[in-house]
């Protein structure tokens, strides 16, 4: 009777509580010193920007491969996220559309949220294990840019 006791508790802990997460550190998303907008992101990410005639197309991108990008302008087909993935969720709230799930013949995960005022963000080859982080990352992004 002990040992099942033990394993209930075991097995509910797992499933009650997330992983422990990384600390996630506050990252200010700027084209040419504006914020555009501010979200929580795991340590550890190196920056890259590639400005484009009507854009910018921003990543952090972490040694396991996963990234979290971050898009604003025009010219771009959507949704970014297209190939080799299986659409497990598609929402539309407030701040836009969303639509995330697993890469094809990997155990990897996505994200996509499209914006209003042509804002993208999401997250893209991300390991089970970090899943929770990104999923707060991308769920605490704030803007200051207005919409006509």
């Amino acid at each position: 009777m002990q040992l099942k006791n033990v394993l209930f508790l075991i097995i509910f802990s797992i499933a009650v509580c997330p992983a422990k997460s990384k600390n996630l550190k506050s990252f200010k998303w700027k084209i040419k010193n504006k914020i555009v907008g501010t979200l929580l992101v795991p340590s550890g990410y190196k920056l890259h920007n590639n400005y484009y005639g009507e854009g910018i197309f921003t990543s952090l991108s972490y040694k396991d491969s996963s990234e979290i990008f971050l898009h604003f302008g025009g010219d771009i087909s959507l949704p970014i996220v297209r190939d080799d993935i299986i659409v497990n969720d598609s929402v539309s709230n407030k701040c836009g559309k969303g639509r995330k799930g697993l890469l094809k013949n990997k155990n990897l995960y996505w994200r996509e949220d499209n914006h209003p005022c042509l804002i993208n963000i999401g997250y893209l080859d991300v390991h089970p294990e970090m899943k929770i982080e990104f999923e707060k990352s991308i769920d605490s992004f704030q803007t200051s840019v207005r919409c006509n």
